[in-house]
């Protein structure tokens, strides 16, 4: 039976982050296209994985060529994360601050794998980056904006790279107590398994964040499909009869008359007839555009079918 040590850890964090990635790739392949940002997460915990697997195999000892490319893999899952993050929020994927904090860590992974010897400077190298590239992934977590159905994964998310950047500054802190008496994580000291152990909690949580956020997109969207008119995005008829259910019981309630407006385009087959029906579909929403604009903030408009439409 393996025992519980940082090695052992560093293998369940990469066999952890390689099921997550694998389980989100398969998402991605089963979800809408208009649900982004699921690919750049399945590679960045499968690239996650492989960082930690590699770590595993030299024994936590990285030297050389090893940390070089643990370094590598470690930083582009950081970066995949964030790119992820910003197309789920359709944000603009423009990342020149975050890339160029990763090519000079990388540039420093490099000069300090291959020409010094020394694995707290090893480990002080991949705590900077961290602490540099944790806050950015928090703002962008949380600039998806308060969404119903996301808030709690923003949460839980936001809160486990906080917690990440709070073990990242605190392994600094002992690089910079312990410096050169710092030979690895194949000791089974309080200060490595504490850190290893909240890695292991990370890749867990943050995978179970991830599936929460694209659940709440997912139930977002199936509601969008069920209630919005897909030519018009107003209102379809059946939520049309779900807002005028509520409108009749709050009348009874409060004693207040409601008003229906029932609206129709006269001949408009002759419309559809003449120009075709691409015109015809550019009259509805310009049709449905100038009575949206027109309407007060409580007022309910709807597509009742057709050229029918209701108020």
């Amino acid at each position: 039976m393996m025992a519980i040590d940082p090695i052992s850890m560093l293998f369940t964090v990469g066999i952890l982050a390689m099921m997550a990635g694998g389980a989100l790739y398969a998402m991605y392949r089963g979800l809408p296209s208009k649900i982004d940002g699921l690919l750049p997460w399945a590679y960045a915990l499968l690239s996650g994985g492989v960082a930690a697997l590699l770590s595993w195999q030299q024994g936590g000892v990285l030297n050389g060529v090893a940390f070089v490319l643990t370094a590598g893999f470690y930083m582009v899952a950081l970066l995949l994360l964030l790119y992820g993050f910003r197309r789920f929020n359709n944000q603009p994927s423009r990342m020149t601050f975050s890339v160029s904090i990763s090519i000079v860590g990388l540039a420093c992974a490099v000069w300090v794998g291959l020409f010094a010897n020394e694995f707290y400077l090893r480990m002080a190298t991949i705590c900077v980056y961290s602490i540099m590239m944790l806050p950015v992934l928090i703002q962008a977590v949380l600039s998806g904006g308060d969404i119903a159905g996301q808030r709690l994964a923003r949460k839980i998310i936001s809160g486990l790279f906080a917690g990440m950047l709070v073990l990242v500054v605190w392994q600094l802190v002992m690089v910079c107590v312990f410096g050169r008496a710092l030979k690895g994580f194949d000791s089974s000291s309080v200060s490595n398994l504490v850190f290893m152990g909240g890695f292991s909690v990370l890749v867990f949580g943050l995978f179970f964040g991830l599936v929460l956020l694209v659940s709440g997109r997912v139930r977002a969207e199936l509601a969008s499909l069920a209630y919005t008119d897909p030519l018009t995005t107003i209102l379809n008829r059946r939520a049309f009869m779900d807002e005028a259910g509520r409108a009749l019981t709050r009348e009874r309630r409060e004693h207040r008359p409601s008003v229906l407006l029932m609206l129709d385009l006269d001949h408009f087959k002759r419309i559809n007839d003449r120009y075709g029906h691409t015109q015809g579909d550019c009259v509805l929403k310009q049709f449905a555009e100038r009575i949206q604009a027109g309407l007060r903030g409580g007022d309910v408009f709807a597509r009742y079918g057709g050229e029918e439409f209701l108020v």
